[in-house]
């Protein structure tokens, strides 16, 4: 096995790297290649479709080597677990920093995912940002002209997918914060792109400073973990290493409080701080992943180029929160799970209501994408680690897609994205149609039970479901973590065929928009069709497929002290054909209600909309969670900011100038104040210093016999001095 940690830990470290040197160059020859080259996205691609070649070996190889493709259990190692370190930075005493890596099927899965999602995306934004290579291009959106920045875009295209495979690779906590916040970083860098709008250096900000409010908490929960284990590394697996990682502390003390064998010697952490720890690391994945309540940043994320969009809401920084709740779940108790599920049922419903009202085509996506993340933090939650990161490999590959389509639309229509302006485009884009019904009936889980003639979401919602109700069925008191994704299930099928009916079919709307429509070129289009095949087959088998079985290899145990109240395997198998038909019934019936509404106009949703105006209002305003936050945050800073603001003008500036002021008047009205009072006063300090000076020459003679002399005198005299005062006896 330590031949195959080599090999594999050899392959993702040059998959891992490949994007930074595509950054370097892009960056640093920048000037050589100018604005206008297409040669910084020709690395771009190339260096990450290496990376994806490093990765799928990597993971053929692990399969072959783990004989996952075997049936028999006496010979499949699905689970095995690599750890060691690329390079050791330093050390303090027990505590060493290092780039170390944890490979597991997770690790090489999420690898393949996102090296191969992010070459689709890179070879669609080379015709989608073809515009940046004008050098005088003209921004539809803040109406002026700029310069291109072809190469600058490639670049922190690179950086982002480095950081995030640097995430995803780490074998340490430490290792993990720095990729965590260098992927907020590029988040900031590419949400930001368009620096000439307001709107989008808003967006920039209010990204990153949300999301460091999550990583205040990561922080407590990482300081906490170290204090109490002093490891930062995951798990000692397949290391010749004494010290246990984190994950060997945390299970052994989970064994001590079951009463089994247990090693009483490892450092325990008392429960409510692991709780407290648990809390703090959700924290992080809140902001990262946008959970309520620090959902508000990712709708206004949309502001950065649509290919960004598919990048942040896929494979990506979104995809970080729920990865990283995955890796930490062994350390969370039965508490902070039942956090995690509540969170992820609040977010999945709430989203999906802003959804139905949205009208820009990527709001409701970006929506769309809060919502799924929340079914992906409840399976967690209710015990199903294995269906909510299964989701979230489907989720990347259907969500890329669709914003990919939302991308190919705006970019045909020549930068609208306002879907009451569009309508009856599928004569005019019918590959761009049909990529995205193909996203449609993947997200809302259109499928047949009991076969493989399914949609890559029907499979991961269904497990998600099944998950759901057998805890529920366990925990009577938390039916409501079933029904509120059983209900959004019909919610997103409405507001995803809300979104191709008010898009593809009907009447035109805008003749302005109709009349420039065209289908993308052939380097736009081509990964919509490799994408949509994903979408429809990559869960090909459910969870006997080859994907649920990589994932489910890597799925911890247990969780932290308890796995009370957790459903076991069995019980989620005896609710899957119960799940599984209600989620259909549930998307078809959303699916209908936005046929007869947006595509057949049976009732008219502008009848609704006057029928339901409070409510609907709500709803656009969404949940007003913007105006809650500004009366609670942002409005009492810019007070108090004021406040300290005035006092620093009106009394500290005053104070100053009114001091210089008057020394100003004192020197220029009365010139013998500054010779008699000034001038005499440095003058006199000379004279005082020069007459001390003269007095004490007298007694440097240059005789070193009266120096002695001196010194002896001195000696006896401090002698005497402490033994007449420290001893008076």
């Amino acid at each position: 096995m330590t031949e195959l940690s080599d090999k594999l830990s050899t392959l993702l470290a040059v998959a891992w790297l490949c994007p930074l040197l595509s950054f370097v160059i892009a960056i640093f020859n920048g000037f050589q290649w100018s604005r206008l080259s297409r040669k910084a996205a020709l690395c771009s691609v190339a260096t990450i479709a290496t990376g994806f070649v490093c990765s799928a070996t990597a993971l053929w190889m692990f399969a072959c080597e783990t004989h996952f493709f075997v049936e028999d259990p006496d010979r499949h190692h699905a689970g095995a677990v690599f750890a060691g370190s690329f390079y050791d930075l330093a050390k303090f005493g027990n505590l060493k920093l290092s780039v170390s890596y944890y490979i597991d099927s997770l690790t090489l899965t999420m690898f393949c995912m996102v090296t191969f999602i992010a070459t689709c995306i890179h070879i669609f934004a080379m015709g989608y940002m073809s515009e940046e290579l004008v050098e005088d291009y003209h921004d539809h959106q803040a109406h002026v002209h700029r310069p291109g920045r072809f190469y600058r875009f490639f670049a922190f295209l690179s950086l982002f997918c480095f950081s995030m495979l640097g995430l995803v690779i780490a074998g340490n906590i430490f290792q993990v914060f720095v990729f965590w916040e260098l992927v907020g970083v590029c988040s900031y860098l590419l949400i930001g792109f368009y620096t000439e709008r307001r709107s989008a250096n808003v967006a920039a900000n209010k990204a990153f400073i949300v999301n460091r409010v999550g990583d205040f908490g990561f922080i407590i929960g990482l300081m906490i973990l170290w204090t109490y284990t002093g490891t930062f590394f995951f798990s000692n697996a397949g290391q010749e290493v004494v010290a246990p990682g984190l994950f060997e502390i945390v299970a052994n003390q989970s064994a001590v409080v079951a009463g089994q064998n247990a090693n009483p010697a490892l450092p325990q952490i008392p429960h409510v701080l692991l709780i407290i720890a648990g809390l703090g690391i959700f924290g992080g994945c809140i902001g990262k992943s946008a959970q309520f309540p620090l959902h508000t940043w990712l709708p206004d994320a949309m502001e950065g180029p649509t290919p960004v969009s598919a990048l942040v809401h896929s494979a990506t920084m979104v995809a970080a929160g729920v990865y990283l709740a995955a890796r930490f779940f062994p350390v969370f108790t039965t508490e902070v799970l039942n956090v995690i599920a509540y969170v992820g049922c609040v977010t999945l419903f709430v989203a999906a209501t802003i959804a139905i009202v949205a009208t820009d085509i990527k709001k409701v996506l970006a929506y769309s994408t809060i919502s799924q993340l929340g079914y992906m933090m409840l399976a967690i939650g209710v015990g199903g680690w294995g269906a909510g990161l299964y989701h979230l490999i489907t989720h990347a590959f259907f969500k890329s897609l669709l914003f990919l389509c939302s991308g190919a639309v705006i970019y045909g229509c020549h930068h609208e994205q306002e879907m009451p302006k569009m309508g009856g485009l599928l004569k005019k884009m019918p590959i761009t149609a049909f990529a995205m019904g193909v996203g449609c009936c993947a997200i809302a889980g259109f499928g047949i039970p009991h076969t493989n003639l399914a949609f890559s979401g029907f499979f991961s919602k269904d497990a998600i479901l099944a998950t759901a109700l057998a805890y529920s069925k366990i925990n009577p008191s938390h039916s409501l973590l079933f029904l509120a994704p059983l209900i959004t299930a019909g919610i997103t099928s409405f507001y995803m065929w809300r979104l191709w009916f008010y898009t593809f079919t009907g009447k035109t709307r805008d003749h302005h928009v109709a009349e420039h429509c065209h289908e993308v070129p052939k380097i736009m289009f081509l990964p919509l069709l490799v994408l949509s095949v994903l979408a429809i087959f990559c869960a090909w088998g459910g969870e006997e497929g080859v994907l649920y079985g990589l994932i489910a290899g890597s799925e911890p145990a247990s969780c932290a002290i308890s796995n009370v109240g957790l459903p076991s395997h069995d019980d989620v198998h005896h609710s899957h054909d119960t799940a599984g038909v209600l989620a259909l019934s549930s998307a078809l019936l959303g699916f209908a209600l936005a046929y007869l509404l947006y595509c057949k106009s049976v009732i008219s949703p502008a009848v609704i909309r006057d029928q339901l105006s409070g409510l609907y209002a709500f709803l656009v305003a969404k949940w007003h969670f913007d105006e809650l936050y500004d009366a609670i945050f942002v409005w009492p800073a810019k007070r108090v900011g004021r406040f300290i603001a005035g006092i620093d003008k009106h009394v500290f500036d005053r104070a100053i100038h009114g001091a210089a002021d008057g020394a100003i008047r004192i020197a220029t009205s009365n010139r013998r104040f500054d010779e008699i009072v000034v001038d005499g006063a440095v003058k006199a300090t000379g004279e005082i210093v020069s007459a001390l000076a003269r007095t004490l020459r007298v007694v440097q003679t240059g005789r070193a016999r009266q120096y002695v002399l001196f010194l002896a005198v001195g000696v006896v005299v401090l002698v005497s001095a402490f033994f007449g005062i420290i001893l008076p006896n």
